[in-house]
Formats: C-alpha cells, sequence, structure tokens
C-alpha cells in the first residue's frame, strides 16, 4: 500500500476509535439510554409479537387437521431449505412433539409432517394441575407435549418451538398458553416414554372463548 493511504487510513482509524471511546465514556455504568420506539407498524412480524398472549378460556371447537399441521411444522417441522424451523444446538434437533387429542396421543414426525399414533386414549386429564385450578385443559382440542434427551438443550429448543407456535396462533386467531403444572409421571406412563426422555412442558392451543 501507498505510504500516504496509510497515513490516511491510519487517521481514518484513529477518528473512528477516538469517536467510539467518546461515546462510551459517556454512558457509564447504571447510566439509562432510552431507545427508539418500536414501529410495529413497519413489518408485519412486529404486530404479531406485540400481539402475543397468553388465553386460559377456550371452547370446545376442534382444530381441523389444516391448521394441526401448521401449528406442528411451525413447532419442529421441515421448512423449504430442509432444515428445521427452530434452531438446534449443534444441529442435534433433540426434540420431540407429541399432539394431545380427544382422538388421542400422537408423536409428530417433522420431517415427514406426519403423526405416529402413541395412544388411542384421551389424555388430556392428565394435564390438569393437582389443585384443579385449570380444568380448561380437559376441553380445549390440542395440549402440545415437548420432550427431549438432552438435559442442557432441549428445554431451549422447547422455548423456540413454544414461541413459533405462540406468534403462528396469533395469525391464526387461536389461543395458546404455556404450562407445567402438572404431574410429569402419570404423562411419561401413558406415552410410555423411554427413560432418557424427558417432559420439559405443554402448551395448550384452541380456540379462545372471547
Amino acid at each position: 500500500m501507498h505510504k500516504k493511504n496509510i497515513v490516511i487510513a491510519g487517521v481514518a482509524g484513529l477518528v473512528v476509535l477516538l469517536g467510539l471511546v467518546g461515546v462510551f465514556a459517556t454512558f457509564g455504568e447504571g447510566k439509562r439510554e432510552a431507545l427508539p420506539g418500536v414501529a410495529k407498524g413497519s413489518h408485519p412480524i412486529l404486530e404479531v409479537i406485540d400481539a402475543r398472549h397468553s388465553t386460559r378460556e377456550f371452547t370446545d371447537a376442534a382444530i381441523d387437521r389444516q391448521a394441526l399441521s401448521e401449528i406442528l411444522w411451525a413447532a419442529f417441522g421441515k421448512n423449504s431449505g430442509g432444515k428445521r424451523t427452530i434452531p438446534t444446538a449443534r444441529n442435534k434437533q433433540d426434540l420431540n412433539v407429541y399432539a394431545i387429542t380427544a382422538e388421542g396421543a400422537f408423536l409428530y414426525d417433522g420431517l415427514s409432517n406426519s403423526l405416529v399414533l402413541k395412544s388411542r386414549e384421551d389424555l388430556r386429564g392428565l394435564f390438569v394441575d393437582s389443585d384443579g385450578r385449570q380444568e380448561f385443559v380437559r376441553k380445549a382440542p390440542l395440549t402440545l407435549l415437548f420432550t427431549g434427551s438432552d438435559e442442557a438443550n432441549s428445554p431451549i429448543h422447547a422455548g423456540a418451538a413454544m414461541q413459533n407456535v405462540a406468534l403462528l396462533a396469533v395469525v391464526r386467531e387461536l389461543g395458546t398458553v404455556v404450562r407445567v403444572n402438572f404431574e410429569f409421571t402419570p404423562v411419561a406412563d401413558a406415552l410410555s416414554l423411554p427413560a432418557g426422555e424427558k417432559i420439559i412442558a405443554s402448551q395448550v392451543v384452541g380456540v379462545p372463548n372471547r
């Protein structure tokens, strides 16, 4: 590089560095800086995030197969690029998603977008909390159950999946709520979960009782 250009580049770098030093020097520990307001109308995803909320009152209206397919795909399906719809640690994809309905319990195969029957019983009652304050799960048409064997990372995967479902619920005008207040052992026994597969959380989905 020409000596003159080196000098110019060095001066420019020094100016940028001094500028950054000046900015951070005025931003002391504990000092608060107001950020610009979120322009929710500037992009649809911002409006969807803004509308996300939990619902605990549902009708007994059924969820049709198209809606069920979209819900499960959003949770842990395969996108058009051949990847999962959520990120997973080291791409190990350690997550299982079960659909618990009046028709039975099904394991979702996201790679083929299909359901594998695990039980013909209606297991929704197993998700009622022990003190009986959340009886709505008996009537809500769908409970998703998230399980995994990676103690450190599977809960993170489940969190990403549940958020996808919550955002889709806004678009589809459905209600949803994440729950962990139920007895895990009876559910695991009913689904014959192997010893290494642990329950993480459940998510109820249905038509809100407005």
